[in-house]
């Protein structure tokens, strides 16, 4: 309760008494929500981070959050993941590269047709010569664009054994 004392014409007193449980309530509520929400950015930011797998998330072209395994799983300069970028960029960085082969412009068109329509990406790629990523890109509800790069090397490598010995 806050009291106020004022003193008005006449040699009066005027007292006003006012009951702030209602705002104090509401303030501590607020500060439990901001807690919680602090909390868990950092168990998310946590579990990315602990990831072995590349992950993006994108909104309207541009990144959003990525974690330190996109740029790793990738093998491009950390600064192409970054939030605010766009992720075009890192396309055209492993296009350039030549991870796309030769059909890096119909992956481009097959990716943006999709994303136009709102279906799910799925594409497998040979990172710098060296290694396959398979990449799953879904639309959530908040229509942001969630991609999970995955190393499938060894899964590959098996493949073409396997080809090899029916051959």
């Amino acid at each position: 309760v806050i009291f106020d004392s004022r003193r008005i014409s006449s040699n009066r007193i005027l007292l006003t008494y006012s009951d702030i449980s209602a705002v104090r309530e509401r303030e501590q509520e607020i500060h439990e929500a901001r807690a919680a929400l602090e909390s868990l950015g950092e168990m998310m930011r946590d579990a990315t981070h602990a990831m072995s797998q590349g992950l993006a998330i994108v909104r309207d072209g541009v990144i959003k959050l990525s974690n330190d395994g996109l740029a790793e799983v990738l093998r491009i300069p950390a600064e192409l993941t970054e939030a605010g970028r766009e992720w075009i960029d890192l396309f055209q960085f492993c296009a350039n590269r030549g991870d796309f082969h030769d059909n890096a412009v119909e992956t481009l068109e097959e990716w943006r047709a999709n994303i136009a329509a709102r279906q799910p990406i799925s594409t497998v790629f040979h990172v710098g010569g060296e290694r396959w990523v398979n990449m799953e890109a879904t639309i959530s509800e908040r229509q942001h664009w969630v991609a999970l790069f995955t190393d499938v090397t060894e899964l590959k490598q098996r493949e073409e054994d396997l080809t090899e010995l029916l051959s």
